[in-house]
């Protein structure tokens, strides 16, 4: 914090995914805490939020309202949106451009998270980044990380050279202060990680995450003939169950922590799925991404009017009309359908757990029964595995 004088403005970048862990209280107290401290040992009382949302001032809006941070901030807080006005970065890789919100101090603070989430996208190597381009950067750069690599979710770690260009850069190391990361296992909020050199938050992240969340990801995949509720405020992909999403759940045709295995794929439809997944059930989503699954997968919406949502949605036209887009009046009637298609009533919700799971009484004792298995699998091939490919030394402490 030395680098913070009394008189610096300073932005506190607070991205998106954060309120939605554990609904948002631990964040939103790291977020407090930051700006506490930052008072506390500097004296400067000019730290300014900046809540960064994917696609437009009202989800920041809404966010601000609900958790009152404009008295939690002195009225010091602003929301971004992908489309806001842009400042030029220079980089390794040439000019990206980042949000000017974001960037309009003199001094910045980085608060993130460290739940893999997509991890069929960052394969969990240099996660912490892609905020700065996923959150900090403007719609055009946001999309060199999707899709200047190949197809949006088939690039693996090599998407990552825009977001650590970006945090490289001159112009970002100017302003870079620390960051502080809430870290996250399944089994919920673990404690806080800061550090002024982000690359070293990253190789912490890797050494415990790489072994913590392959341990619930490859058990939830591990379940045959069942169905999964996707009921929160997420898109269906993001919405979690014991801290992993469902999105990683569909998309279960290779081990995404495993940097040597990777796949191109022009039409996403091809791609294989889950085999033991067999139906999905949309209870309670936002409307959005969407990507593949009522095109290989059963997936019931309940209540013609959420259904009615989605037909409207650009990104989803002709969804009434997909292979096997269905349709049922209430969730006991979905979750019904969903077990005549399984062919078992094992079913797990999604409902944006961390720290807890639930699930039918079916699935559980499959779960349980699977464990001890897992366990040693990952402890004894895959962790060791993915330790290596990162160049990564497993500490005593994790052994």
């Amino acid at each position: 914090m030395s680098k913070i004088h009394h008189d610096d403005t300073v932005n506190l970048i607070g991205c998106e995914h954060g309120f939605y862990i554990f609904g948002g209280r631990p964040y939103i107290q790291m977020l407090k805490t930051i700006k506490k401290v930052v008072e506390e040992r500097t004296g400067n009382y000019n730290v300014r939020l900046r809540c960064v949302m994917y696609r437009t001032p009202m989800e920041g809006k809404e966010v601000v309202e609900y958790y009152n941070l404009m008295e939690e901030f002195e009225g010091n807080v602003e929301y971004v949106a992908a489309y806001d006005k842009a400042v030029p970065i220079k980089t390794r890789v040439g000019t990206v451009y980042g949000l000017e919100k974001c960037y309009d101090a003199d001094k910045m603070i980085f608060a993130a998270y460290d739940d893999p989430r997509e991890v069929y996208c960052s394969m969990y190597y240099r996660r912490v980044f892609k905020a700065f381009t996923m959150d900090m950067a403007r719609f055009e750069t946001r999309n060199l990380y999707h899709h200047a690599f190949g197809t949006a979710i088939g690039h693996g770690p090599i998407s990552n050279i825009v977001p650590t260009a970006i945090y490289d850069s001159d112009y970002v190391q100017s302003k870079w202060v620390f960051g502080t990361i809430l870290r996250t296992t399944p089994a919920g909020v673990s404690g806080i990680d800061a550090d002024n050199n982000l690359y070293a938050i990253d190789d912490r992240m890797m050494i415990e995450n790489l072994k913590w969340y392959p341990y619930m990801h490859q058990l939830l995949i591990s379940l045959k003939d069942y169905s999964i509720v996707c009921d929160g405020s997420r898109w269906p992909y993001y919405t979690a169950a014991a801290g992993i999403i469902a999105g990683v759940n569909t998309a279960g045709w290779q081990d995404h922590y495993d940097i040597d295995k990777r796949f191109s794929a022009l039409d996403l439809r091809a791609l294989p799925t889950n085999e033991g997944l067999k139906a999905i059930v949309y209870n309670q989503t936002w409307v959005g991404i969407n990507v593949t699954w009522p095109m290989t997968l059963p997936t019931i919406f309940v209540g013609k009017d959420q259904l009615d949502m989605w037909i409207e949605d650009p990104n989803n036209r002709g969804i009434e009309n997909w292979k096997y887009t269905m349709l049922e009046d209430t969730l006991p009637d979905a979750i019904k359908k969903a077990a005549e298609i399984a062919g078992s009533d094992k079913v797990v919700l999604y409902d944006g757990s961390f720290g807890f799971l639930n699930c039918s009484r079916s699935a559980a004792e499959e779960l349980f029964e699977n464990a001890p298995k897992i366990r040693k699998w990952v402890d004894e091939e895959l962790y060791p595995k993915y330790m290596k490919q990162r160049g990564l030394e497993i500490p005593d402490y994790m052994k």
